[in-house]
């Protein structure tokens, strides 16, 4: 009897349909690490959801999906903004959900990558030519911690002349970042720790998983790993004459150079119609137009203190009639320092004035002089930039009542000398 078998085209069978994480009202870092890629559109579209953002690491720019806007609406206002309309999610890439309510779950079809390499069961895994110099929003599937994907990656870093700086996650629960840098591990002696309890964060006590967005800092330069110790000791004993000999112990210490810069991620968000837009580093919210930003390094703020001189006039004594009258006059000036335009500079990279966690530096970069987004419209010009935090123009509403009058001029003094 002749046996008649039926096969399927593989091209015929429906795509894997990866499962994401549940959505907590407010910001959610996402990440996708499956061999496929997210179709925004119809997987974010509905009223639970405000807004999504994904981070354009090559242009360094972001690219937009609010489903309360239509196609051609949705278009004219990214284009406005200078953002990109966001239409797939692919392996690999982390992103933001803003959630105006909780989702149980969410599911979505895709359309299988065959050809994409470095998977395994679980998804994709991240490589070294997954990480660009700058900023990189991320997603694996290889179930580790940042520490480990920095050891993992090693010798592939070194070989690129790449280094991880700092790594970031977002706990959705507690609204605080989780922090990891190489260089303040390498320092040991809980530097690492202490320098996380000190600014708030959260340490990484478990792996990523592979539904997790989490944010990368890359530089130039040789990879840096943990201080290593080791100790070698030598013992030789004697027994003729009950005499013992011990060689000293002799302790050599290997130490990896220990560069430390600390940048912190963040993101703003916020969305025409139904738009929030929230930050990082115990974040607040507010209600404002679409944007969504990337901090980078924390810095110190200084303000330049007014100086006082006191001068008195020289007493004056005058005789009339046997009635000496004295009269002493004083007179007090107030001199007020001018804008610092160094202080200026201080602040247009300090990440931690913002409600977002994010600095000028990350819309118009941290070359003031290239003019991105029009920035210099604001040099020796301190009431136009207040206006345009009033008016949250392109999301500078995240400085609402953060800076002083005298913290404006210096800004706007440094815009005006971007190259001191």
């Amino acid at each position: 009897m002749k046996r008649r078998y039926l096969v399927v085209s593989a091209l015929l069978m429906p795509a894997v349909v990866p499962a994401l994480p549940s959505l907590t009202p407010g910001w959610n870092l996402l990440g996708n690490s499956d061999p496929t890629s997210i179709s925004v559109a119809s997987t974010f579209n509905q009223s639970s959801v405000i807004s999504v953002w994904k981070w354009n690491k090559a242009e360094k720019k972001w690219a937009l999906y609010s489903p309360s806007l239509t196609h051609s609406a949705l278009a004219d206002y990214a284009e406005a903004r200078g953002y990109d309309v966001l239409s797939n999610i692919n392996p690999k890439e982390g992103y933001w959900v803003n959630a105006a309510a909780a989702v149980a779950s969410l599911t979505m079809s895709s359309t299988q990558d065959d050809d994409l390499p470095n998977t395994v069961a679980g998804g994709a895994t991240l490589q070294v030519s997954d990480l660009s110099l700058g900023w990189n929003l991320l997603a694996s599937a290889d179930h580790k911690n940042p520490s480990d994907l920095n050891a993992g990656l090693g010798p592939q870093l070194t070989v690129a002349n790449k280094a991880i700086v700092t790594a970031w996650a977002w706990d959705a629960a507690s609204a605080r970042w989780r922090f990891y840098a190489p260089s303040l591990e390498a320092q040991g002696s809980g530097t690492l720790s202490s320098y996380i309890a000190t600014n708030g964060y959260l340490p990484f006590t478990t792996a990523l998983s592979p539904t997790e967005g989490f944010w990368m800092n890359v530089a130039q330069g040789v990879p840096v790993y943990p201080t290593t110790t080791v100790t070698a000791t030598t013992s030789t004993t004697t027994t003729s004459a009950k005499t013992t000999t011990t060689a000293a112990t002799t302790t050599s210490t290997s130490t990896a150079a220990t560069t430390t810069s600390t940048s912190t991620a963040a993101t703003t968000t916020s969305t025409s119609t139904a738009a929030t837009t929230t930050s990082t580093a115990a974040p607040t919210t507010s209600t404002s137009t679409a944007a969504t930003t990337t901090s980078t390094a924390a810095a110190t703020t200084t303000t330049a203190a007014p100086t006082t001189s006191t001068t008195t006039a020289a007493t004056t004594t005058s005789t009339a009639a046997a009635t000496t009258t004295t009269t002493t006059a004083t007179t007090t000036t107030t001199t007020v320092a001018g804008p610092s335009a160094a202080n200026g500079k201080v602040l247009y990279n300090d990440a931690t004035i913002a409600t977002m966690s994010m600095s000028c530096a990350n819309c118009h970069t941290t070359a003031p002089s290239a003019n991105v987004s029009k920035v210099l419209n604001g040099a020796n010009n301190a009431t136009r930039i207040q206006t345009a935090i009033a008016n949250n123009t392109g999301m500078m509403g995240i400085y609402s009542g953060k800076l002083s009058t005298s913290q404006l001029n210096d800004i706007a003094a440094y815009l005006a000398t971007p190259n001191i």
